[in-house]
């Protein structure tokens, strides 16, 4: 494993720290998406970019969610739960502009969340079950039609970027 990320994107300079120092080459736990109170923070401004990367240390690298900015308003869509949520319409549409931007995209999805039959934790609260459970059933449909929409692309790992983008100097198998 040379990458890591941060449950809930929960990441701040003080874990960035013990990340790196810890040997990984990358973090991907940086989340722009401002309205979730679990999100952390870390100051990317400064560093070196290539193109989605941004090199914080000699070699060490963030790899930040892909959100879309209109105006002020940071729309989430590197995956998961937003995946989900929004429309495919929107999703392909703010995927195509983000391509557009930096010529790469970042997605992430949790294996669970194309397993429509998992358990339900009745127990869990009202708004982690709508999180958790949301559109469940046409993750996997969604999923197929974005493979389908982005054929042109080409499907990377988060390490096969940084090796083929930045000067990495780890293996990334």
């Amino acid at each position: 494993m040379i990458g890591y990320r941060a449950p809930s994107f929960s990441i701040n300079e003080d874990i960035l720290k013990i990340i790196e120092q810890a040997g990984y080459a990358y973090d991907s736990s940086y989340n722009s998406f401002g309205l979730n109170e679990r999100y952390g923070r870390i100051d990317i401004a400064n560093g070196n970019r290539k193109g989605i990367a941004v090199q914080l240390s000699d070699d060490f690298w963030e790899l930040p969610m892909s959100n879309l900015q209109i105006g002020s308003t940071i729309l989430p869509l590197a995956g998961g739960g937003y995946f989900r949520l929004f429309p495919f319409p929107v999703f392909r549409a703010g995927i195509q502009a983000i391509l557009e931007r930096d010529n790469a995209y970042l997605f992430y999805l949790h294996p669970w969340e194309v397993d429509p039959e998992q358990p339900r934790v009745r127990e869990a609260s009202r708004s982690f079950r709508f999180r958790h459970y949301v559109n469940l059933k046409r993750t996997h449909s969604k999923l197929a039609s974005l493979l389908r929409r982005f054929s042109s692309c080409e499907f990377v790992t988060c390490a096969e970027y940084l090796r083929r983008n930045t000067s990495i100097s780890r293996p990334t198998h």
